[in-house]
C-alpha cells in the first residue's frame, strides 16, 4: 500500500515549498483554535463570577486588611508579603491642593480615591513584570484567605461574616475588621492545621476574588471598569486569534485547492500521454470507456486522497492538545472523552465495512455504465434502423437501475452516519454536564471550565472522527489508485529501442517483409503467417484478398501500431524496431479504414497532419480530391466540422482524410481501404489525379475492389494470413484461383475477363 501512495504522492514534489507553508499554516490555524475554549473560560470565571479580577494578591489594600490578612500568614509569608507592597500614606495632605507634584502619586489618588483618608499598601510594580512571582504571591493569598474562610466555618461563624449563595460570595469587611481580636489568638500551629483541612464547600478562587472586590470596593476604586478592561482585554486576544486562524484557513484551503488541481492536472496529463503511447493491445486490454472513468472520476477521487494525505498529521495534533487542554481543566471527566471516541469509532467502522464493497462495485458499474452510453450514442442509427429502441432502453435501465441502488444504498449510509454522530456527540455533552454540575456544587469545578471542557471534548471526538475517516477511507482510494497505476504501469507493447538507428538523408522508402508473421493473442491463432514480400520507390503495391484474411492487420504493422510477433519489417534496410517511433511515422502516411474527423472546421481537419502547408499546395490536393465539389459558397474551408464529422457522408470523409494525406507529402503511403465509401467514378479520378503527387513515394493500397487495383505494379493476394500470389493484374487472372473469383464476382464483363 505505502508503495503505491509513494508512486502518487511523487505528484506532490513539485509543491514541496506550497506544502510545508500549507501545513505550517495549518498547524498554527489549530493551535489557536486550542486556546479559544481556554480564553472563553476565563472570560465566564474571571471576567463574569470574578469582577475581572484575576489575582489573589490584591493590587492595593488598606492597612486594615493587612492587619488582618497577616494574622493568617506564617512569618515567612508576612516577610514575603511585607517586601511586596509599598506603604503609602497621604492621608495627612490637603486634598484640595495638588498633593504631591509627583506623577506617580496623583495616579494613586485617581485610582485609589480613599488613599487620602486612609493608609494603603500598594503592589510593587516589578510584581506586573514578573509572571513567576506574582504566582507565588498569590499562593500565599489564596492560602491565606483560604485559612481564613476555614477557621469561620469551623467556628461557625461564615454566616455572620460571609454570605454565599451557589457558590457566589459576599465578604462584609467591616464586620471583619471589627472582630480582628478574636483572631489574634491564631497560632503556627493553628495555621498548619488549616492546611491540612482539605473539605472545603467553596472555591478558594472564587472567593479570593469576592475578598478583593470588597477591599476594592473599600478602596472606592471603580470595580465595573476592572470587569470591563478585562473582558475587553480577553476579548480583543480572541478575535485576534480568530482572525489569525481564519486568515491562515482561508490563505491554506486555497493553496491547498490550488495544489490539488495542479496535481491531478499533471496526473491526468501522464495518464493522457500514457495512452497516447498505448498500441492497439493495450486498447484491447482496457477499454475506452474504462479508461475514461479512470481518467476523470478516479483521478477526482485521488483530489480526497492527496487531501488526507498531506492534513492526516492535524488531527492526532489536534487529538493529543485537545486532550491535554481537557485534563488541564478537569482530569476526572476525561473517560467520557475516551468513551466518545471509541461509540463513534464503532458507528463509522461499521458504516465502513457495509459500503467499501460497495464503492468498489460502484466504479465497475460506472465502467460499464459508460461503455452502454458510448455504443448507445454511437450506434444510434443502427439502433433505430432496426427498431431496437426498446431493447437498448431496457438495457440502459438494467444498468442504471443497479448503479443507482448502489449508489442509494452508500449514500443513505453515509447520510446517517452524521446524524448519529451529533446525536452522540449530543448525548456525550449532556453526560459531561451532568457529571460536571455535581463537581461545581462541591466546588471542584468552576462553570466556565466546564465549558472549556466540553468544547475540547468536541474538538477531540472530532480529531478522532476525522484520522479515523481517513483511515478508512484508504482503502477506498487504493481502488482509484490501483486503476490510476494499471495504466500508468502498463508497460505499451511498441516501444522505442534504447538505441534507436536513424534513416539515411537518401531515404528510399523501400519496405522489406522477412517471414513475417503476428498474433493478437495465442500463437497458434496466428493472424499473419510467414508473410514474404518487398516494394520499391515510386511502386503503387496493393493488397486484396476476402474479409478477414489479415489485410489491415499487415499493414498496420508497418507503422508499428503493432509489433510482429516474429521475423522482420525492414524500411531501407533498417528494421523498424531499431527506428524510433516518431521518425518512423514522419515518413510514413497511414490512411486508416475508419475514417476519423476533428470537431473543428474544414481547414483545420486538411492542415491537421501538416500545419505549415502553403495555400497553394492545400488548394491543390483540394481539387485532386474533389472537395470542392461539397465546399460550401460562403464559408469555403470554414465550414464547421461536428463530432465525428456526422454531417458529410463516408465518401466526403474519406476525401478529405486523403487530401489531409497527401498534404502530408512522406516517401510512403498506406491507404487502408480509404476508397470504399465512393462511387467508381471518384476513386478512379481521385487515384488517377494523386498520382502527380506520389508518383516519387510507395503507395500502398488495401480494396476488395478490383476496379481499384487492377492497376497496380503488385497486387499481393492474401488468403487467411498468408501470401496466395503477387504480381500484376493480368497474371493473377491466370494464375491465382482466388483472386480470379474476386474479378468475375465484381462484374467481370466490364474489366474484359
Amino acid at each position: 500500500m505505502l508503495k503505491k501512495l509513494r508512486k502518487i504522492f511523487k505528484y506532490v514534489k513539485p509543491y514541496n515549498k506550497t506544502l510545508i507553508f500549507i501545513i505550517c499554516g495549518f498547524l498554527v490555524g489549530q493551535i489557536c483554535a486550542l486556546f479559544l475554549p481556554n480564553f472563553m473560560a476565563d472570560i465566564v470565571d474571571v471576567g463574569i463570577r470574578q469582577s475581572g479580577i484575576e489575582n489573589a494578591s490584591p493590587e492595593a489594600m488598606s492597612v486594615y486588611t493587612h492587619n488582618l490578612l497577616s494574622l493568617f500568614m506564617d512569618d515567612n509569608e508576612k516577610k514575603i508579603v511585607n517586601e511586596s507592597y509599598e506603604f503609602v500614606d497621604l492621608k495627612n495632605q490637603d486634598g484640595k491642593e495638588e498633593v504631591q507634584p509627583d506623577k506617580r502619586f496623583r495616579i494613586f489618588i485617581e485610582k485609589y480615591p480613599k488613599v487620602i483618608e486612609k493608609e494603603i499598601y500598594v503592589l510593587k510594580s516589578e510584581f506586573y513584570n514578573s509572571k513567576k512571582a506574582l504566582n507565588s504571591l498569590n499562593n500565599i493569598f489564596l492560602k491565606c484567605i483560604s485559612r481564613l474562610f476555614k477557621y469561620l466555618n469551623n467556628k461557625g461563624q461564615s454566616k455572620e461574616f460571609v454570605l454565599q449563595n451557589k457558590n457566589e460570595f459576599y465578604v462584609d469587611l467591616d464586620s471583619l475588621y471589627e472582630a480582628v481580636s478574636d483572631f489574634q489568638h491564631i497560632t503556627p500551629e493553628k495555621l498548619k492545621e488549616l492546611d491540612e483541612q482539605s473539605s472545603t464547600n467553596f472555591d478558594i478562587h472564587q472567593a479570593a476574588a469576592a475578598f478583593n472586590k470588597q477591599v476594592y470596593l473599600d478602596l472606592e476604586m471603580d470595580v465595573s471598569k476592572i470587569q470591563r478592561n478585562y473582558i475587553i482585554k480577553i476579548g480583543l486576544i480572541m478575535l485576534a486569534i480568530t482572525a489569525v486562524s481564519l486568515a491562515l484557513t482561508v490563505s491554506e484551503s486555497y493553496f491547498l485547492s490550488k495544489m490539488s488541481a495542479g496535481i491531478l492536472m499533471n496526473l491526468r496529463k501522464d495518464i493522457f500521454y500514457k495512452v497516447e503511447s498505448f498500441s492497439q493491445k493495450e486498447f484491447d486490454k482496457i477499454e475506452t470507456s474504462s479508461l475514461i472513468t479512470r481518467t476523470i472520476n478516479d483521478v477526482g477521487q485521488m483530489k480526497e486522497t492527496i487531501m488526507s494525505g498531506v492534513l492526516i498529521f492535524i488531527p492526532p495534533v489536534m487529538f493529543v492538545g485537545g486532550m491535554i487542554m481537557a485534563v488541564n481543566k478537569c482530569i476526572s471527566l476525561s473517560w467520557t472523552i475516551l468513551l466518545g471516541a471509541v461509540v463513534s469509532s464503532l458507528i463509522i467502522f461499521i458504516v465502513l465495512i457495509l459500503v467499501l464493497p460497495k464503492m468498489e462495485l460502484m466504479q465497475k458499474l460506472l465502467d460499464k455504465f459508460n461503455l452502454v452510453i458510448r455504443e448507445r450514442l454511437s450506434g444510434i442509427m443502427v439502433t433505430n434502423a432496426f427498431g431496437n429502441i426498446k431493447l437498448e432502453e431496457t438495457r440502459f435501465d438494467n444498468i442504471n437501475v443497479e448503479l443507482s441502488e448502489i449508489s442509494s444504498y452508500v449514500n443513505k449510509l453515509i447520510l446517517r452516519v452524521s446524524p448519529i454522530l451529533i446525536v452522540t456527540m449530543n448525548f456525550l455533552s449532556l453526560l459531561i454536564i451532568w457529571l460536571g454540575s455535581s463537581q461545581i456544587a462541591k466546588a471542584k469545578l468552576q462553570i466556565g471550565d466546564l465549558m472549556a471542557f466540553v468544547q475540547y471534548s468536541s474538538m477531540v471526538i472530532g480529531a478522532f472522527l476525522t484520522l479515523v475517516m481517513m483511515l478508512f477511507s484508504i482503502p477506498h482510494a487504493l481502488i482509484s489508485i490501483n486503476r490510476i497505476l494499471e495504466v500508468l504501469d502498463l508497460e505499451p507493447s511498441v516501444k522505442d529501442a534504447k538505441i534507436c538507428k536513424t534513416f539515411n538523408e537518401n531515404f528510399k522508402g523501400e519496405i522489406c517483409f522477412k517471414n513475417v508473421s503476428f498474433t493478437y493473442g495465442k500463437e497458434e491463432n496466428s493472424v499473419l503467417k510467414n508473410i514474404n514480400f518487398s516494394a520499391e520507390k515510386g511502386q503503387v503495391v496493393s493488397i486484396i484478398g476476402a474479409t478477414g484474411s489479415g489485410k489491415s492487420t499487415l499493414v498496420s504493422l508497418i507503422p508499428r501500431f503493432y509489433d510482429v510477433t516474429s521475423g522482420e519489417i525492414l524500411i531501407d534496410g533498417i528494421n523498424i524496431k531499431q527506428v524510433s517511433q516518431e521518425e518512423l511515422r514522419k515518413k510514413v502516411t497511414y490512411v486508416p479504414q475508419k475514417n476519423i474527423l476533428f470537431t473543428g472546421d474544414m481547414e483545420y481537419n486538411l492542415r491537421y497532419g501538416n500545419k505549415d502547408v502553403d495555400a497553394e499546395k492545400l488548394n491543390k490536393c483540394i481539387e485532386i480530391c474533389r472537395i470542392s465539389d461539397f465546399l460550401d459558397a460562403d464559408k469555403g474551408l470554414k465550414r464547421k466540422v461536428s463530432q465525428e464529422g456526422k454531417d458529410f457522408s463516408g465518401g466526403q470523409k474519406q476525401k478529405i482524410c486523403i487530401a489531409r494525406a497527401l498534404l502530408r507529402n512522406t516517401p510512403i503511403y498506406i491507404f487502408d481501404d480509404s476508397f470504399s465509401s465512393m462511387d467508381f467514378l471518384n476513386d478512379f479520378i481521385i487515384r488517377k489525379n494523386m498520382s502527380e503527387i506520389t508518383k516519387n513515394s510507395l503507395v500502398i493500397l488495401v480494396s476488395q475492389r478490383i476496379c481499384t487495383v487492377m492497376n497496380s505494379d503488385k497486387i499481393i493476394v492474401l488468403d487467411k494470413g498468408e501470401i496466395l500470389a503477387e504480381g500484376t493484374h493480368e497474371e493473377l487472372l491466370e494464375r491465382c484461383k482466388v483472386y480470379k473469383e474476386i474479378a468475375i464476382s465484381q462484374a467481370a464483363e466490364e474489366m474484359n475477363i
